[in-house]
């Protein structure tokens, strides 16, 4: 008797394990952008993404277009939306002022939200090499920078 019960108990568990490991942990809340239609709609989902710093707007460079400037560090922030620790770094920078100084001064610093996608257009300030200037997805852009396969958040990376 004692064996069918722990039978059926790891059964059981090995079950919600296949349920949670085929259900869980999706990125529901990304946003795709298509290419094309109503150009409002996608500027629109194109400034999704700002929402996610709101307050720190003066500190962090519209990363529609990010500039990897020989004379600034290029810092990239990864986040995502409901990451406690991006949440965190973000009140961080609100309430020291010295940060804010420091990263508007020192670096060219984006704030990168993964859980929306929209075209990147990356260009390097030395232009004599053909690819000097790049177009990528942010899910590309994050495989490139963040070498990580759990792919954290909040993941800062300087260039």
């Amino acid at each position: 008797m004692y064996q069918n019960i722990c039978k059926y108990a790891a059964a059981s568990c090995f079950g919600a394990l296949v349920c949670m490991w085929v259900l869980g942990c999706g990125d529901d809340n990304e946003l795709k952008i298509s290419q094309g239609g109503n150009q409002s709609a996608i500027e629109q989902a194109e400034n999704l993404d700002k929402q996610s710093y709101a307050g720190l707007e003066d500190v962090f460079l519209d990363t529609k277009n990010i500039v990897f400037a020989q004379d600034k560090i290029t810092l990239l922030i990864f986040g995502k939306n409901n990451c406690t620790y991006c949440d965190k770094l973000k009140d961080d920078f609100k309430a020291d002022s010295g940060i804010q100084t420091l990263l508007k001064e020192q670096f060219n610093a984006y704030y990168i939200n993964t859980s929306y996608s929209k075209i990147h257009n990356l260009s390097f300030s030395d232009s004599t090499k053909p690819d000097s200037a790049q177009n990528l997805p942010t899910g590309e852009l994050m495989e490139r920078y963040v070498k990580s396969a759990m792919r954290p958040t909040p993941t800062l990376v300087f260039v």
